[in-house]
């Protein structure tokens, strides 16, 4: 019997003169910033998950050679599968009465050549003197099987620990978090009160709408709950999080990286886990 096939990939491509990742000012599809056309056109394009967004961890990453473009791309990915010793994954929740917490990863590494220690700038990864194992680095595990791609975990790195116990032998300690550490690192300004009667699902696009997450890393049921006005000066995540407690709702970060929000029927009707 075949065994599935695990791969670890980071987003750490796109590097070098010419890459299709740069930003390029007035180049109609690399010339694009937080949404606003820079190009010479009157009006601007068809939007594109290739837009720039600065401070996006995965479309706004300055100085690493990665400007535009979708680090979903084919490109970005770099599999370090080959490398990995041991990982260990937590998502979900711990009792059916409890909110989603942020889910969490550890990979472990071989780095005997130093190829993941971010002081090493002339290793792979790396591109004119910058190391590209940064922080928030998006990052996707899955496992393949006859075929099919099994999503397990994605999200961003809070650190890379290189850790060597004699010359010439050593590992990479990744520490990674999914999208809820970043939504709760977010405090955005108050605005005049608005929304009153929208429904859930449309007050939580408008809260990551506010908070610059991508539309294309969502997927967010319609809702049943009308909503009270909102100046939308709360921690992203918390109140996203009472958004989904008014609804009666589920919300959390799937096995895929996408931000999820299920209405107060979902888990009654459909038969996904998360």
């Amino acid at each position: 019997m075949s065994r599935p096939t695990l791969s670890v990939e980071f987003a750490l491509g796109g590097n070098g003169p010419g890459a299709a990742s740069y930003f390029i000012l007035d180049n109609p599809d690399k010339g694009v910033l937080d949404r606003n056309w820079l190009g010479p056109s009157a009006s601007p394009p068809a939007p594109s998950a290739t837009w720039l967004t600065l401070d996006d961890p995965s479309r706004g990453r300055l100085d690493v050679g990665q400007l535009a473009g979708d680090a979903l791309d084919a490109g970005f990915w770099v599999d370090v599968g080959d490398w990995c010793t041991s990982l260990s994954t937590r998502r979900g929740r711990r009792r059916l009465i409890e909110g989603f917490s942020t889910g969490t990863a550890t990979i472990t590494l071989r780095n005997d050549d130093r190829r993941f220690d971010p002081e090493n700038l002339v290793g792979p990864y790396a591109a004119a003197g910058v190391s590209n194992l940064r922080t928030r680095v998006p990052c996707r595990i899955s496992a393949t099987y006859a075929g099919t791609r099994y999503p397990i975990f994605a999200g961003y790195v809070d650190k890379w620990d290189p850790r060597y116990s004699e010359p010439g032998t050593g590992v990479c300690v990744v520490t990674l978090s999914d999208a809820f550490k970043i939504l709760g690192g977010i405090d955005p300004v108050e605005q005049v009160a608005q929304g009153a009667g929208e429904l859930s699902g449309g007050r939580i696009n408008r809260i990551l709408d506010n908070a610059g997450f991508p539309s294309a890393d969502r997927a967010i049921d319609a809702g049943n709950s009308a909503m009270q006005a909102t100046t939308l000066a709360t921690n992203v995540l918390t109140e996203l999080k009472l958004v989904a407690e008014s609804e009666r709702g589920q919300f959390y970060v799937d096995a895929s990286g996408q931000v999820t929000f299920r209405e107060r029927h979902a888990r009654f009707e459909r038969s996904r886990s998360v």
